[in-house]
């Protein structure tokens, strides 16, 4: 089962290695998405327009966030990203 982690950067590197040592995968991509109550995330996980490699963003990078139809955008001084999640979830 694939699972995404929508967690602190605290205790991220603890919940993946109790979900992986349960034979679960942790994938930026999965539909699933385990998350914790009351808090946000340091960073948003993007994609490269050009390439669609994948980016971890820190959140202070972020200047805007744009929607377009299905299509997410996230604009840092430097690029415009599309984002791997929907924009509520953002």
């Amino acid at each position: 089962m694939k699972i995404k982690l929508d967690i602190s950067n605290e205790r991220y590197d603890e919940v993946k290695s109790a979900l992986e040592e349960r034979g679960m995968e942790i994938d930026d991509t999965a539909d699933l998405v385990l998350s914790e109550a009351n808090s946000y995330s340091d960073n948003l996980t993007v994609r490269e327009k050009g390439t669609n490699a994948r980016i971890i963003l820190p959140a202070e990078d972020i200047v805007c966030i744009e929607s377009y139809g299905h299509e997410v955008e996230v604009q840092t001084q430097e690029a415009i990203y599309l984002a791997t999640d929907r924009l509520y979830r953002i």
